[in-house]
């Protein structure tokens, strides 16, 4: 039986210029003796890889027909991700090449040197992926500020379930970040608009149309004004007419102001009431004419009373 002895010259991994596509492969080279004199021809080979107390890691690779000149032989093999980290050793078994027979297994086994790990240190940069991290492993504590820019986020990747309520607040819009393009038909509805954030800047000309008004929405408060009711009194002769001051608080000068009779209030014939203008603070100017041919008294008509502005 042949006595053989393996001697590591040196293993390394053939690293490609960008980091990122580190290769797995080791590059090995001993120097075989057989029989106490350096061997020369084919032998076959296998590597297994194992802690340090022997306990294999990954599958063993055979190599077959390796040319062995002057005891000195060169081979590569891929462990593929099987440095994990740990202290790793590597146990090499070999026989005569083209033969049948059991493979003797050198001892001792040869420590593997730090530079396999440094695919690990590679890697470090893209840990946190599908390959090394599981779902939900990275949690908002664990993700420093700033960490995440537009640059490392994919377009479309953040959609409204990912966000919780609230969650975005002005300071995190960008001004003219938010357009009508990224607004869906009706997605706003009155309880996300806060009390006056809508003025008249904000509005388009020609952008309310009465399709964007629904149905006894508008109210006399929207339009800046005041409303009240008033109670009108006078004696008039015929193709008469005159003038009162009425109470309406709120009102202020320059105020447009519109009369309309309660549902209650009845009208003499020939006769009109019309309000004039607001030419005091909170009150208004109302015209009572009789334009019929006898004298005709009011007494406490009611009426309503609002202005514009």
């Amino acid at each position: 039986m042949s006595l053989f002895r393996c001697v590591l010259l040196f293993a390394v991994l053939l690293i490609a210029p960008d980091v990122r596509a580190i290769s797995t492969i080791l590059n090995y080279q001993g120097s075989l003796t057989d029989g106490g004199l350096a061997a020369n021809g084919p032998y076959d080979f296998q590597f297994q890889l194992t802690d340090n107390f022997g306990n294999p890691i990954g599958a063993a690779i055979t190599v077959l027909d390796v040319g062995v000149v002057s005891g000195v032989f060169t081979t590569r093999i891929d462990f593929l991700d099987s440095f994990g980290g740990a202290d790793t050793k590597l146990e090499i078994s070999v026989r005569a090449g083209g033969s049948a027979g059991a493979f003797t297994t050198l001892s001792p086994s040869t420590p593997i040197d730090p530079t396999p790990y440094a695919q690990v240190s590679a890697f470090s940069e893209y840990s946190a992926s599908t390959q090394s991290v599981s779902d939900n492993a990275i949690t908002e504590p664990g993700i420093a500020t700033g960490a995440v820019s537009s640059r490392t986020v994919a377009a479309a990747a953040i959609t409204s379930v990912k966000l919780a309520p609230a969650a975005v607040t002005n300071a995190a819009i960008a001004d003219g970040a938010v357009n009508a393009q990224k607004i869906a038909s009706l997605s706003i509805t009155s309880a996300q608009i806060s009390s006056g954030s809508i003025g008249t800047a904000q509005l388009a000309v020609n952008a309310v149309t009465t399709a964007e008004i629904a149905p006894n929405s508008v109210k006399l408060a929207d339009l800046d004004g005041v409303e009240g009711t008033a109670l009108v009194s006078s004696s008039l002769l015929p193709s008469a007419c005159a003038d009162q001051s009425t109470s309406l608080p709120g009102a202020v000068v320059g105020d447009y102001p519109v009369l309309v009779l309660q549902p209650n209030a009845v009208l003499p014939f020939g006769v009109t009431v019309t309000a004039l203008n607001a030419s005091v603070a909170n009150s208004v100017i109302v015209r009572i004419c009789n334009f019929s041919s006898v004298t005709v008294n009011l007494v406490n008509l009611p009426v309503k009373l609002f202005t514009l502005r």
